[in-house]
């Protein structure tokens, strides 16, 4: 992997090692040399079958050793040639690996594509299912996590990528995806009572802490889950970039959550609920309320968090659309009257 290992150590600033530089290269021109010489005899003295064959071992070691420009080459001389939908689905698929390997969005999003056009047009149910996990994938790796949780949860069941991801990852992935993207009833019915879920959870305490701790309003407990998985994600290939985002999305549905069953809370109780400082909560409500997320406004005189339902600002909306229109006749007879 001579190309990757020069890419990891661009990416990391990380000292080249030449000895080893030089021995993956020496290996790989070797291996090419010999696909090339197969592929060269098989074109002037074999069969397409034959031809075929050369050319997917050719893609499969070009994508091993991480040479994109060399694979994409060798799946189009691939894909020119009679295949059928079902290869050309897989090929979409590991040009998806490739790209997310690189963080090349753009292959991603275009291999996506025309993998989900085969499937839709041909695809046999475990090409369709696997397709299905990509996109969930994707949408992960990218940050849409409500609509990354509904395609991974409906694929819990009949998971078959293990050439993308572990089965073990995948259900991390679904529990963080979920977590965000699902209200809490739905995170009720399809996460933590989901029986194949559970079967792997017990191996994940983690994430069943994280779970279990916000559906039961274990605020303290859940935060400091919260902080480990956030820990846990700094060198996450797929969540690593979302890792603050996930942090402070989280902690707002929590102060959500506990807020919805009060019109009225103190400062103190929610603080000692979520076992930190008064001033600390403050800050932090402070900050979802500037932004519009919280329906609520603090007494500081009383130290009380003052919950706004949504159903009063219905109310109120439709109050001032009233006014409004009241206000608008009003000039409207003015201007009819001026004119006369």
């Amino acid at each position: 992997m001579a190309v990757y290992y020069k890419h990891l150590c661009s990416v990391l600033a990380m000292p080249l090692n030449t000895q080893l530089l030089a021995d993956l290269e020496h290996k790989n021109t070797s291996k090419i040399a010999e696909l090339e010489l197969r592929l060269k005899d098989a074109q002037e003295n074999l069969g397409d079958i034959d031809i075929l064959e050369c050319l997917t071992d050719a893609v499969i070691y070009y994508s091993k050793i991480a040479d994109v420009p060399k694979a994409l080459h060798a799946i189009k001389l691939l894909c020119d040639r009679e295949v059928s939908s079902g290869i050309k689905i897989d090929l979409g698929l590991l040009k998806i690996r490739l790209g997310l390997l690189y963080d090349k969005m753009d292959l991603v999003a275009q291999s996506l594509a025309v993998a989900k056009h085969f499937v839709d047009a041909c695809g046999d149910w475990d090409r369709r299912n696997k397709v299905k996990i990509y996109e969930g994938m994707v949408l992960f790796y990218t940050g849409k996590f409500k609509d990354a949780a509904v395609l991974l949860h409906s694929c819990i069941a009949t998971f078959v990528s293990s050439e993308l991801l572990s089965y073990k990852d995948f259900v991390r992935y679904t529990i963080i995806a979920a977590a965000e993207g699902f209200t809490r009833p739905e995170l009720k019915c399809r996460i933590i009572d989901n029986s194949e879920i559970n079967e792997v959870i017990s191996q994940l305490p983690l994430y069943c802490k994280y779970v279990d701790s916000f559906y039961c309003c274990r605020y303290a407990e859940f935060i400091r889950a919260l902080m480990e998985l956030g820990d846990s994600l700094k060198t996450d290939c797929y969540a690593s970039r979302h890792r603050y985002h996930l942090l402070r999305e989280m902690t707002y549905k929590a102060y959500s959550q506990i807020l919805q069953s009060y019109s009225s809370l103190s400062l103190e109780a929610m603080a000692r609920a979520f076992n930190v400082s008064v001033q600390f909560i403050e800050k932090e409500i402070s900050f979802w309320i500037a932004r519009g997320r919280l329906c609520c406004a603090i007494d500081k005189s009383r130290g009380l968090v003052e919950v706004y339902r949504a159903e009063n600002r219905s109310l109120q909306y439709s109050k001032y659309v009233e006014r409004c229109e009241a206000l608008t006749t009003k000039i409207q007879k003015l201007v009819r009257n001026v004119k006369v």
